[in-house]
């Protein structure tokens, strides 16, 4: 379910934080994360399911970066009116 989803979010995050990249020792890497859980009942179709997915993306980057935004009916219904 959901907590599963939020924890392997969370180990995703934190395994992307450990990243070092050879001769630069003070680059920090991060990423925001969208998730559009399934089944979803009013998402019909990929595009759809990517468009919610891509636009909790940049809620995620827009709170800070480096954390995740999983879907909810309401971010649905808004996804699908846009």
């Amino acid at each position: 379910g959901q907590a599963l989803v939020e924890q392997l979010a969370e180990m995703a995050l934190a395994a992307i934080a450990d990243i070092r990249v050879d001769h630069h020792p003070l680059l920090a890497v991060s990423a925001s994360i969208g998730i559009c859980m399934l089944p979803h009942p009013q998402l019909l179709g990929v595009d759809a399911m990517l468009r919610l997915a891509d636009s909790l993306m940049y809620q995620a980057k827009k709170s800070g970066k480096n954390c995740f935004r999983i879907s909810t009916m309401q971010q649905a219904d808004d996804s699908l009116a846009a």
